[in-house]
């Protein structure tokens, strides 16, 4: 989608400028690639695939994933909620054997 909202996004995932690197921020995407995002009644889904390249670095690291994408997200005035979806599953950070909530 040519949306506003899905150019921040892949913007996000893009990781840092050479500007941004060089001020030492590194990239909260780890290699994750955007798909797509829909919003409806204030709700974003946002759906994201992780390439077999791509990798979490740490145990936090999809908590610092969905939070960037929500923060990215929710500049947007129209977006109350955000959902975020990993190669089909919305608990991807979970740990503990919980079974997978699909998108």
């Amino acid at each position: 989608s040519g949306s506003p909202l899905a150019g921040a996004l892949k913007e996000l995932v893009k990781g840092p400028s050479k500007e941004e690197e060089n001020l030492a921020i590194e990239s909260t995407t780890y290699g994750i690639q955007f798909v797509s995002v829909s919003l409806k009644n204030g709700k974003v889904l946002a759906r994201f695939t992780m390439p077999e390249s791509a990798r979490f670095s740490g145990e936090n690291s999809p908590f610092i994933f969905m939070e960037a994408v929500k923060r990215t997200a929710m500049q947007f005035k129209e977006v109350k909620k955000v959902v975020v979806c990993l190669d089909g599953e919305v608990n991807f950070g979970s740990e503990g054997g919980l079974p997978s909530k699909k998108c």
